[in-house]
């Protein structure tokens, strides 16, 4: 089974759409922090369309489901 991505927690949750996703992708790629992009969900909080109460759940969720995998 693949790894879900943390985007993919957030849209399913309803938390964010795909479009946001998709900008914040684009976003990332394009953002270098001392070499390195920037986290999603660091972006996803910088544009304003999520807390980082809901990264930090969604990161959580993916947490759990790696550990039952």
């Amino acid at each position: 089974m693949d790894k879900k991505l943390i985007g993919e927690y957030l849209v399913e949750d309803h938390l964010i759409n795909a479009n946001q996703l998709e900008e914040a992708l684009e976003l990332q790629a394009v953002t270098l922090q001392g070499g390195t992009s920037p986290l999603l969900g660091t972006v996803l909080v910088q544009m304003g369309v999520v807390k980082e109460q809901d990264v930090t759940f969604a990161l959580e969720k993916q947490e759990r489901d790696e550990m039952r995998a």
